[in-house]
């Protein structure tokens, strides 16, 4: 009798120590169903906006040349054969599947996709251009990608500076300044290596603190999405508010061209912006609703309504005046892709205030750091 393989013999005891573990998670009241239910939550949560949109993308390169089946084949294909993400792999097989079970392959996106991606995916299902409504989309999102990485590029290196200034006085304050209180007392140092020895154990101290600085990011967006006090619309041409309003802007103009482009209705395509918008988006869709119930034909005037930038409003104004569906839809095409242009002419001023400030306080950080070493050595040689 032929012996088990090294193959086998895994085999056979991973699937008992699943057996076993399924049996252990039931005894105690947790069901393996919902343990799966865990997996694909948190697979669902790392799915992000960005990734969503390099599979679109990747699906609409492949649907261009051939079926969506076979954009769902070469995808699974592609993750097999290369080191893509599995996750890929995953998405395109629940389309996959959507498909060889005569449904639609937004029925196959519907556990992985946003809804705002989904309803856009819908839309061009039904007008029938749904190869071309994915590139557009591809398009128009990749622009909003590449418009929030040139506006954040100048405070890459400010940040690294902070982040090194803080870690350097985090470890001074770790290493007790490498014994230099122990050779003189501090209070005799010179003043700027006093200030940095009191600010080492203030970073030192207060480490939590600086780690809540991502909650503090998070409460400026929910405030930035949430409130729409008349006051704080007022302040939105300020710098930092200005920068969240110019990408809602950006991103309105972009879901508006792509809906267009699957031959949504005015009204239909505010109506799909508002319902994926958090509040503060959603007070400038009503209005632009409001205009469309009392009859306002031309687009550019539904837009104005102080959320777009003048210069990108004339270029829409345009938009109406030519004849026909198409010839609209490729003039409002035309016009979006100069969106992140006019957008950045306005945000220029707040994106100067943002470098700058990041510049001070990273120059101060390692500088007021470097300084104090530099003066406690000398504090120590004076004595």
């Amino acid at each position: 009798m032929p012996q088990p393989t090294g193959a086998r013999m895994a085999n056979r005891f991973l699937k008992g120590y699943l057996q076993d573990l399924v049996f252990m998670l039931d005894s105690v009241g947790i069901h393996w169903d919902k343990v799966k239910d865990v997996k694909y939550l948190w697979r669902r949560f790392t799915f992000n906006k960005s990734q969503q949109l390099d599979f679109i993308i990747d699906f609409a390169s492949f649907y261009k040349t051939g079926s969506a089946k076979h954009a769902a084949d070469s995808i699974i294909s592609g993750v097999e054969k290369s080191n893509d993400k599995p996750l890929k792999a995953l998405v395109a097989k629940d389309i996959l599947k959507a498909l060889n079970e005569g449904k639609e392959v937004s029925d196959g996106m519907k556990r992985w996709f946003d809804k705002d991606a989904l309803q856009i995916y819908k839309a061009g299902e039904q007008a029938g251009n749904i190869e071309e409504v994915l590139s557009i989309y591809a398009q128009q999102f990749t622009q909003i990608k590449e418009f929030k990485k040139s506006l954040f590029a100048g405070v890459k290196m400010p940040l690294l500076l902070i982040f090194m200034g803080l870690a350097g006085y985090y470890a001074m304050a770790e290493a007790e300044w490498l014994g230099f209180p122990s050779f003189k007392p501090v209070t005799g140092w010179l003043p700027p290596a006093q200030f940095a020895y009191e600010l080492s154990y203030k970073v030192h101290n207060n480490v939590l603190a600086l780690l809540a600085i991502p909650i503090i990011l998070k409460a400026y967006n929910i405030f930035c999405n949430s409130v729409t006090h008349p006051l704080r619309l007022k302040l939105d041409s300020g710098f930092p508010l200005s920068l969240f309003k110019g990408f809602e802007a950006l991103r309105l103009i972009k879901m508006y061209t792509v809906l267009k482009t699957a031959y949504c209705g005015d009204y239909q395509a505010v109506q799909i912006i508002h319902e994926n918008s958090g509040k503060y988006t959603q007070h400038y869709t009503t209005l632009m609703k409001e205009s469309l119930h009392k009859g306002v034909a031309d687009m550019g005037s539904v837009l104005d309504v102080n959320l777009l930038p003048p210069r990108l409003l004339s270029r829409i104004h345009a938009v109406s005046q030519a004849n026909g569906q198409e010839a609209k839809i490729r003039a409002l095409t035309s016009a979006s892709s100069y969106a992140e242009k006019e957008i950045a002419f306005t945000l220029a001023r707040s994106k100067s205030l943002l470098t700058l400030f990041a510049w001070i306080v990273g120059g101060f950080l390692l500088g007021s750091l470097m300084i104090g070493f530099m003066t406690t050595s000398l504090s120590i040689s004076q004595q």
